[in-house]
């Protein structure tokens, strides 16, 4: 199924009231393309039904492809999902609409391409996949990505990687209360450039290892305010600079909470800074280890607070 198939062509769908569509093929997958070469919209809206294998939004480089989901029991379930795959893809979330997603979905997946994901006003972002491999979400795979999760919006899903490859961009904002991304592990700029947000009272809970900075060329930062929070569970590790450069500042009420170490300038390459900037911000870890291999700079002003329950080292290998 293709909506805007050729270049300077439209194609609109509107599945609504109970409505359903089913894209599928007992003998062989079918992919659902939303803007192939020219401009494509899926709207599933007022309990309208989508089941889909693998959904390509945005297709070829002149493919623009738009899908909505809004209004409760508004659902599209797909296998992989790939926003913004050569052209430019959005997907759109809202008023507590559903997107099932059985496998890992790319947004923003070959150089030159533009993948958007807003999720908000309840709207639910939910991966089902068992085991790592079928659940992670590149933002920014090798091109530009962006997931934009605010007013009660909710993600689930395995790890997320912001700034894959090397020419990857990918930014990730949280904002408002009770919006939340709960994920298996959190990685900004892993050999591209990789930038997370999160302020108003939003959150991110990040049950697996985590990283700022992976590869020599990649570049991580985070930005805690407003009462966001960042909380990474289940004794992992949470790095920043581990090959390549990370920053976390944390300001204006913003929180970061830590089951185990966190590392900055884990390897020779590596360089870690966090900026702790005033009296309402904070920063708790079992243990801190301030430059590995690498180099770590930590800066505690104006008030903030730096808790660390377990052993701290300064130089741990190399310079601190």
């Amino acid at each position: 199924a293709i909506l805007g198939y050729q270049a300077n062509s439209n194609g609109k769908v509107i599945v609504e009231k109970g409505g359903e569509w089913l894209i599928k093929n007992n003998d062989s997958s079918i992919e659902f393309q939303i803007g192939n070469q020219g401009a494509g919209e899926a709207t599933i809206r007022e309990g309208g039904l989508i089941t889909a294998e693998n959904t390509i939004i945005g297709g070829n480089a002149t493919g623009i492809g738009t899908l909505n989901v809004q209004d409760q029991d508004s659902v599209i379930t797909v296998r992989r999902l790939y926003n913004g795959y050569f052209g430019n893809g959005t997907v759109n979330i809202s008023n507590n609409g559903l997107i099932n997603n059985k496998e890992y979905s790319l947004v923003g997946v070959q150089d030159g391409s533009h993948g958007v994901v807003n999720v908000t006003d309840k709207g639910h972002w939910s991966f089902l996949g068992t085991g790592e491999a079928f659940r992670y979400i590149y933002i920014g795979d090798a091109g530009d990505g962006e997931l934009n999760v605010s007013r009660e919006g909710k993600v689930d899903s395995g790890i997320i990687t912001a700034g894959m490859k090397e020419t990857g961009t990918g930014n990730i904002t949280v904002k408002d209360k009770n919006s939340v991304i709960t994920n298996l592990g959190t990685n900004l700029g892993y050999d591209g450039h990789g930038e997370m947000n999160i302020s108003n009272e939003g959150l991110v809970v990040s049950n697996g290892g985590s990283s700022l900075g992976y590869g020599e060329n990649g570049v991580g930062n985070v930005s805690i305010t407003t009462g966001g929070m960042w909380e990474v569970n289940k004794n992992v590790y949470t790095t920043i600079g581990v090959a390549g450069v990370g920053n976390l500042n944390i300001s204006d009420g913003g929180k970061f909470v830590s089951q185990n170490i966190t590392f900055l300038g884990d390897k020779a390459s590596g360089i870690g800074t966090l900026n702790l900037m005033d009296a309402t911000s904070s920063f708790d870890t079992v243990g801190i280890n301030v430059g590995n291999f690498g180099s770590g700079i930590v800066n505690v002003s104006n008030g903030a607070t730096l808790n660390s329950t377990g052993y701290g080292f300064i130089g741990g290998n190399a310079s601190g």
